[in-house]
């Protein structure tokens, strides 16, 4: 919150935790060597590119896995920033007193 003009500005932002972020960041990074060893041992080996399916679905469902969780929370920043307005008594700034960007 910052003092603006006749108001407060009140910044918010709204993301993944940070365990979540990370969490991610780590299975989906693994994941990628996992598929990068077996793409390697297919081509120098007798491994067949059939077995990459498995680092593939792993690969796919942790991407699946943050897409569905921002797919849930479409609706949460509206919501959210209601609950701030009622919980501040804070209304929108009104047309044509908008601070420049």
């Amino acid at each position: 919150m910052k003092s603006d003009g006749p108001g407060t500005r009140l910044k918010v932002t709204l993301r993944s935790s940070y365990s979540m972020a990370s969490f991610m960041t780590v299975w989906l990074g693994f994941v990628l060597l996992f598929n990068l060893f077996f793409v390697i041992a297919a081509f120098t080996s007798r491994v067949q590119l059939g077995d990459l399916l498995v680092p593939l679905v792993l690969f796919v469902f942790g991407l699946g896995f943050v897409a569905i969780g921002r797919l849930i929370a479409l609706g949460d920043s509206d919501a959210l920033l209601d609950f701030i307005r009622t919980a501040l008594g804070a209304l929108d700034v009104p047309m044509g007193m908008e601070p420049p960007v």
